[in-house]
């Protein structure tokens, strides 16, 4: 997501700095809430410790999530660093402390 935000950069930030920057927000939640959702769900059930077991803790949490990705997104969009990588890594470092680790991180 972040390498398309760089190869696209003027397209993101004229969606975030418009007035339908609540729906292109909402576009971009979307998905991503969906995705948070199903990992809690998974975790859950496989006994992460920590994860959200119920309604509506676990829609509260996939909202949190992806709310916050779609806010760091657009500040990353209207700034001109292009390692997405590194931002990457910036926001796998701002999810809830249950949030397990990327395979092959320690």
């Amino acid at each position: 997501m972040l390498e398309h935000v760089v190869e696209d950069r003027e397209a993101y930030r004229s969606l975030f700095g418009s007035s339908t920057r609540g729906v292109f927000r909402s576009a971009l939640e979307a998905p991503v809430r969906a995705r948070a959702r199903l990992a809690i769900e998974v975790w859950t059930r496989e006994g992460v410790p920590g994860v959200p077991s119920d309604e509506p803790g676990i829609a509260e949490a996939a909202a949190y999530i992806a709310a916050g990705l779609a806010g760091a997104i657009e500040v990353w969009a209207l700034n001109d660093e292009n390692d997405a990588e590194a931002a990457a890594v910036r926001f796998a470092s701002l999810m809830p402390r249950w949030w397990p680790e990327p395979a092959g991180e320690h």
